[in-house]
């Protein structure tokens, strides 16, 4: 297995070499070999994307097979909202606010289900009617619950989720609240569900502080690049701090290849201006997360 894994980390390293190579030797990158190259990364992609599905697949099975709702019982009263994904609506349109009493009686049983797909089901559903007015409900559920590995995930959705509909009351409570409950990552989240509802005041909100927060920039960039990717692009390239502005092209890069996909990445990589010293990290982030590094990464 290691004799294995080793000559795998071996061919990868030399692909990314010569890909890097080629990448500075070419201007632009020769259509015949994006294709090629192109055809080589999906190929490698599709039989990783694979494997994960059947991996997942197979957990998800021995995670819920013979298991129960924990008291199930409880709300199971007519019109609850059971933890069962398959009657849950996951479309949010024409759909009424949840109650503070509501989601109190949903989302505490929801957090300490071992059922994962019920639980996410119903959690999805809750956050698709989040208010500014019931969000505070659900954040004191939150707040109330013991921290675990799905928890904190579904915390981190949560603050998304309530940044849409009220960004500053969101960021607040994170940047401003000593006794707020924290999950790594969460101010990212949160930014960038402020910047998808109203990027103008996620802009100003994070360009304004007195101190750069690499975390916060983050989240401006990616909710940015979801809705406006070429925008995103152009601020980064405005921004005067070489650290941060190489971070938010990584950023920048992870965007690119999620909304265009590698071939268009590819031809990305090839209009930049390999003079502004940036480049280098854009080459970096696209080929990080299109070339699988080996099995061990699925």
């Amino acid at each position: 297995m290691n004799k294995a894994v080793l000559l795998g980390t071996f061919w990868v390293a030399t692909l990314g070499v010569a890909f890097y190579f080629g990448f500075l030797s070419r201007d632009p990158i020769a259509p015949e070999y994006q294709e090629m190259l192109y055809e080589q990364l999906m190929e490698e992609a599709e039989d990783r994307e694979r494997l994960k599905k059947e991996r997942m697949e197979e957990e998800e099975v021995a995670a819920i097979h013979g298991m129960s709702i924990p008291d199930s019982a409880g709300y199971g009263h007519s019109g609850a909202i059971q933890l069962d994904f398959q009657n849950i609506e996951l479309e949010n349109q024409n759909k009424e606010p949840l109650t503070g009493d509501r989601i109190r009686e949903i989302l505490g049983p929801a957090l300490v289900s071992s059922d994962l797909v019920g639980r996410n089901a119903v959690i999805a559903d809750m956050l698709s009617r989040l208010t500014p007015e019931n969000a505070l409900h659900a954040l004191n559920i939150f707040e109330n619950t013991p921290s675990s590995y799905h928890t904190d995930n579904n915390f981190r959705l949560f603050l998304h989720a309530w940044a849409k509909v009220d960004g500053a009351s969101a960021l607040a409570y994170i940047m401003d609240n000593p006794d707020a409950h924290r999950v790594e990552g969460g101010h990212v989240w949160a930014m960038s569900g402020w910047t998808a509802s109203d990027p103008q005041a996620a802009y100003e909100f994070v360009t304004s502080r007195e101190k750069i927060d690499h975390g916060l920039y983050h989240g401006l960039v990616r909710g940015w690049g979801r809705i406006d990717l070429d925008g995103a692009h152009e601020f980064v390239a405005t921004i005067k701090d070489k650290n941060l502005r190489g971070r938010m092209t990584d950023v920048i890069g992870e965007s690119v290849v999620e909304k265009r996909g590698v071939q268009g990445a590819l031809e990305w990589l090839g209009q930049l201006d390999r003079k502004d010293g940036f480049t280098q990290a854009a080459y970096n982030s696209v080929v990080r997360r299109a070339v699988p590094r080996s099995s061990n990464s699925l």
